[in-house]
């Protein structure tokens, strides 16, 4: 990981998340996966962990959490959330 600022891995018995869009579709059912969420800590979004504390630490991580879902194509929990909070850190 040299680019991106975090990314979601699954263990490798369990398909991807495209593939398992398409299963579910099909009216195959799987168990909740937990995906390992691994960052970059020389990535320039995670440099700005450093300097939060508290909620906006938490918020912060949230949103990054929400970023590689969406980067696997995954959606957030909460899309308007996570689109306010794009907005915050963008502006």
């Amino acid at each position: 990981m040299i680019d991106s600022a975090t990314c979601l891995i699954l263990p490798q018995s369990e398909p991807g998340a495209q593939l398992r869009k398409i299963l579910e579709a099909s009216g195959q059912s799987f168990g909740t996966t937990k995906p390992i969420f691994e960052v970059n800590k020389n990535h320039k979004l995670l440099k700005k962990l450093t300097d939060l504390k508290g909620k906006q630490f938490n918020s912060f991580v949230d949103f990054l959490y929400d970023y590689a879902l969406i980067a696997e194509g995954g959606s957030p929990k909460d899309p308007a959330k996570y689109l306010r909070q794009l907005d915050k850190y963008l502006s």
